[in-house]
């Protein structure tokens, strides 16, 4: 592929992974939507590459920072869900699965805490508004998401496998 086309198909990459952002002023959809703008990287991933995949990822994160309305899809998509898909790809292909799981999970706990920080010291969420009857739901919020991304993890093994035998010819083809 020539370097015209790989920059045009990041750049067209970049703007459809920026709608999802843009539509977060549904606040029950912002997790959902920070996601889906991270899993349309995979393509760029796949046909060109982790480099050209996480320059897509920072004209994402720098478009959906400027643009989102949520700032708590904006937060999750920089601290995670931006560059996660890309990182999945990565990891899918070591030897010991033990380890990658590991990995995974440090990964998916440190971007929560990090986020969580986040919301509290640079977004302004009150510490307190984590509890609920004197209870701390950090911990347990971080429990549970342990448990959606592991559905997320599986999401994401499918969705590649997917993409790479329905989706990987014909975008060699339109690209060769």
């Amino acid at each position: 592929m020539k370097a015209a086309k790989r920059i045009a198909f990041c750049g067209v990459v970049s703007a459809l992974a920026v709608l999802p952002l843009l539509m977060t002023f549904f606040s029950y959809a912002t997790y959902a939507l920070a996601a889906l703008g991270g899993i349309l990287l995979i393509p760029v991933a796949v046909e060109l590459g982790s480099r050209y995949a996480f320059a897509c990822f920072a004209v994402t994160a720098l478009l959906g920072g400027l643009l989102a309305p949520d700032p708590e899809a904006r937060v999750m998509f920089l601290l995670f869900f931006g560059y996660y898909p890309i990182l999945h790809l990565r990891i899918a292909l070591w030897q010991k699965p033990v380890l990658a799981w590991v990995v995974r999970l440090l990964i998916f706990n440190a971007a929560m805490i990090a986020s969580y920080f986040a919301a509290v010291l640079l977004l302004g969420i009150p510490a307190d508004s984590y509890s609920i009857g004197g209870v701390e739901l950090p911990g347990v919020l971080l429990l549970l998401g342990n448990v959606a991304f592991a559905a997320y993890e599986i999401l994401l093994s499918r969705l590649a496998a997917i993409y790479r035998v329905r989706w990987h010819p014909r975008v060699k083809r339109l690209f060769s």
